[in-house]
């Protein structure tokens, strides 16, 4: 009769305990992606809001009332968005500091404050200021995510059959994270800056020499940060394939892009006294910026897509 040998009950737990904590070290990393994850998403509607109430206010303050009524509910909706930014910070560690809180809060306070007494270059400057503000904190949360994401996938990695051509994972979903968390959101707000200037120009009939010199800049940005864009989203495609359609959107959006541009371009910086209303400008600009976003919002599907295929091959593996 052949002996069964049974493993000592002291190693039996050992092993036990040790698989416990392998697995819940394995889900507060991935607990505290998803809520990284849904904070980026947060912020970056708080930017898109903030962006939008430069871009009404400028054109208040030049005398335009078109935008009025949304301009107000656009105020209750940003102070509502980062009180929850904050209540959801608070349920994972460190994701935002108390300094960085009061620092957000105080800046939407003065940017709110008196606003209608504020000079144009003032109002410029402190949404600018607070955007830029949301964009560091943004970073800093990607630069989180990125942390852990490369961990994790060395994890899964482990236990997975992965071609040995294949694209490193991680470093497929780093790629997809510095796009949609870095160069796509600086390019939107180039892209909302000349919204603004432009629409307060065309508000008050021609573009002011300080603000014709800011358009003129932050135009060459723009095409520049374009060209870049298109590159990149050729990149991601080659290795993406199908999984992230920024490639075709931003090639749908090139038309749209190069009329808003020559538009600024040939009207506004003309010299001449502007033939396009400064509502047209803005809604022009308008749609092409929330359609940039969407692509920023896909790119975090799929970021969340991955972490729970991740999540299931950790546990069927």
């Amino acid at each position: 009769m052949t002996k069964v040998t049974a493993l000592h009950p002291s190693n039996e737990n050992l092993a036990a305990s040790s698989s416990a904590d392998n697995q819940a070290a394995f889900c507060r990393r991935y607990q505290e992606r998803e809520l990284t994850v849904n904070l980026i998403h947060q912020v970056n509607h708080l930017v898109q809001d903030v962006q939008r109430h430069r871009g009404i206010s400028m054109g208040l303050l030049a005398g335009n009332r078109a935008f009025e009524g949304d301009f107000y509910r656009l105020q209750a909706q940003i102070g509502r968005r980062l009180a929850t930014m904050v209540a959801f910070s608070g349920l994972g560690s460190d994701l935002l500091l108390a300094r960085d809180r009061e620092n957000l809060e105080l800046a939407w306070g003065t940017i709110r404050h008196d606003w209608e007494d504020d000079k144009l270059s003032d109002n410029f400057e402190l949404h600018s200021h607070f955007i830029e503000q949301l964009f560091l904190l943004s970073g800093k949360l990607a630069k989180s995510l990125e942390a852990s994401l490369v961990e994790t996938s060395m994890e899964t990695s482990a236990v997975l059959t992965v071609p040995a051509d294949a694209f490193p994972r991680q470093a497929k979903q780093v790629e997809l994270l510095n796009f949609t968390c870095a160069l796509l959101p600086q390019m939107i707000e180039t892209m909302a800056k000349i919204r603004g200037l432009a629409s307060f120009s065309a508000a008050v009939g021609s573009a002011q020499y300080d603000h014709d010199r800011k358009l003129r800049f932050l135009v060459q940005c723009a095409r520049e940060q374009n060209e870049i864009l298109r590159q990149r989203a050729q990149r991601l495609h080659e290795v993406l394939g199908g999984d992230f359609n920024a490639k075709y959107v931003i090639g749908e959006l090139e038309t749209k892009f190069v009329h808003l541009i020559e538009l600024v371009t040939h009207d506004v910086l003309s010299g001449q006294t502007i033939q396009s209303s400064s509502s047209q400008l803005f809604n022009l600009a308008t749609d092409l910026i929330d359609k940039y976003w969407r692509i920023v919002d896909e790119g975090l599907n799929l970021l969340r897509l991955w972490q729970r295929r991740d999540l299931e091959s950790w546990v069927t593996q």
